[in-house]
């Protein structure tokens, strides 16, 4: 069976991200794929930083 791993961002405070993770694993379930979905809600800090510093770079 084939492996996949799903980063997204469902932390968010919505309920559209988290249907739209939910909604991607049953896809994949479907298809067959074993799947996961990664939290990377405690690397939020990290993201910010280099977010800035890549739009910073750019302008």
């Amino acid at each position: 069976m084939k492996k996949v791993a799903i980063v997204s961002c469902y932390f968010q405070h919505n309920y559209g991200s988290m249907l739209q993770a939910y909604a991607t694993q049953m896809a994949l379930d479907k298809l067959g794929y074993e799947n996961e979905t990664i939290d990377i809600s405690r690397f939020n800090g990290e993201i910010k930083k280099a977010k800035i510093k890549y739009f910073a770079k750019a302008a």
